[in-house]
């Protein structure tokens, strides 16, 4: 008779990946419009905003900043993506027209002016 065989370590998918430098799947599409994920909160920070007298409110408002910037670019991208302007010279301006005749009254104004402005770039 042989001798037993020793058990087989287990090793957890993410022990494994960083062992290999198996990069991680990518993130799952979302098929979801503009105008759904802003329903649905996609570009609202989970971050909240500082309170003025914590110690600490410069570096919580620069992370609560670049959050915001972050989910702003994220907006944009999926704008020009779902307008099939990406890479279009002037979508950037295009924007940024929107942005300055909507973003007061949030982000479904935005693109509802994008949405307007942009076929005359199409």
């Amino acid at each position: 008779m042989g001798e037993p065989s020793a058990p087989v370590p287990v090793v957890s998918p993410k022990k494994a990946r960083a062992k290999k430098q198996v990069p991680p799947p990518p993130p799952p599409r979302d098929d979801r419009d503009v105008h759904q994920k802003i329903a649905a909160g996609v570009y609202r920070s989970v971050v909240p905003y500082p309170d003025r007298k914590d110690p600490d409110f410069k570096e919580k408002q620069a992370v609560y900043s670049a959050d915001q910037r972050r989910l702003e670019e994220l907006f944009k991208q999926d704008l020009f993506d779902e307008h099939s302007v990406a890479g279009n010279p002037k979508a950037q301006r295009c924007y940024e027209i929107a942005w300055e005749h909507g973003h007061s009254s949030g982000f479904s104004e935005v693109a509802a002016y994008f949405s307007e402005f942009v076929e005359l770039i199409q």
